[in-house]
């Protein structure tokens, strides 16, 4: 009886999923890209990038039809950031995934989003399922996941379940990415001698 009492307490702790853990070997996963090079196409950056240092945001879309803010501001905020930090941090890699069951309702919504929220250089896309890819294990309410990796492994992942939490969001991947993907130092300047100015040094032609 009391072997019984506790297999039904430990239920509960069964059926949580604490998401991928550290360590984990970054799963590879296909999505359907609206923004970037690979718009209109199924791609794996996982498969491409398992050498350098990732950060994947995961965020779990609500219906566009149904609310103008389909994505919060904090939302767009950590991803205009992650967006400038690509071009400051040549040797990371990083995309954006929405978890929504439809792809072709989200696509065009994304394109005006993107523009409106200033993204340049940050792929985005959608995986057809509302959980994401099911080898991450992103389970729980959140506004978004971020999943960090190097040398192929999670590193860790960060998780926005309060809006208000946004700032102290952006502060922890700050941190993170100088850690996994530092800003590459600027080497000296080349330095060319100057040509002679006009005057009584000057070599007569």
């Amino acid at each position: 009886m009391i072997a019984m009492l506790a297999f039904i307490a430990l239920i509960p702790c069964l059926s949580q999923n604490p998401g991928i853990p550290v360590g984990t070997k970054l799963p590879p996963y296909s999505f359907l890209l609206s923004l970037g090079e690979q718009r209109g196409r199924s791609h794996c950056y996982v498969c491409e990038s398992l050498e350098k240092p990732v950060v994947i945001f995961f965020v779990p879309a609500k219906d566009p039809k149904n609310n103008e803010k389909w994505v919060s501001p904090e939302v767009s905020q950590l991803a205009k950031f992650l967006d400038s930090e690509l071009a400051k941090r040549t040797q990371l890699a990083a995309w954006m995934t929405f978890c929504y069951p439809h792809q072709e309702e989200l696509d065009a919504p994304i394109l005006r989003w993107a523009d409106a929220t200033g993204i340049r250089k940050l792929p985005v896309g959608t995986f057809e399922d509302q959980l994401g890819p099911p080898a991450f294990r992103l389970s729980g309410k959140a506004d978004l996941f971020a999943v960090l990796a190097k040398d192929g492994k999670v590193e860790k992942v960060l998780t926005l379940k309060d809006p208000l939490d946004g700032k102290a969001f952006q502060s922890s991947l700050a941190a993170e990415l100088d850690r996994i993907a530092p800003i590459p130092k600027a080497g000296p300047n080349s330095t060319t001698p100057p040509e002679p100015k006009p005057g009584k040094d000057s070599p007569k032609k």
